[in-house]
């Protein structure tokens, strides 16, 4: 009889880097994202400056150009996915299967990108290092959204196999 070492201690430990991951992200919208001449703006004082719908998304960040960047609400809003995903895997008693696994993935893999398309646009579209720099906040954010993410997976994983349990009979090791 196949037995398994991973289940609910996979799915305890993925929910709290799930939830970690939230956090990391959402404390890091009032830290520093970019420096500009000695000069810091956080994500939040982005969100701030923002107008309509720009408050969520902001196309052309650098100019005229395509260079998407996403303020400081759609990453608290990212990080609450993560949280209530993360939260939901915790008080779960049976683990993630086929759709419901899906959409969780989904939704940690959407709440990454926010952070990486952020300094993924700074880093190739931006005016250079020497002018516009990524500080340690916006950082944080993407840093959280991969912890966020890998949580999420730990914890939709499929339990496996514990060697040598099944398989051909006295082959085992």
């Amino acid at each position: 009889m196949a037995q398994t070492n991973t289940g609910p201690a996979a799915r305890a430990v993925g929910g709290f880097l799930a939830l970690a991951g939230a956090g990391i992200m959402a404390g890091m919208v009032w830290g520093p994202w970019i420096t500009e001449s000695g000069e810091s703006v956080t994500g939040w004082d982005l969100h701030k400056a923002a107008t309509g719908s720009e408050q969520w998304y902001i196309e052309h960040f650098f100019g005229t150009d395509f260079s998407p960047f996403f303020p400081g609400r759609t990453v608290l809003t990212g990080a609450g996915v993560i949280a209530l995903f993360g939260l939901g895997v915790l008080l779960s008693r049976s683990g993630a299967r086929g759709a419901t696994r899906a959409m969780l993935l989904l939704g940690g893999l959407l709440a990454l990108a926010v952070g990486v398309v952020d300094v993924l646009s700074i880093a190739l579209t931006g005016p250079g290092p020497e002018v516009l720099y990524i500080d340690w906040g916006l950082l944080g954010v993407a840093g959280g959204g991969i912890v966020g993410l890998l949580g999420l997976m730990m914890a939709t994983t499929q339990p496996r196999k514990t060697p040598g349990t099944g398989g051909i009979s006295g082959l085992e090791f």
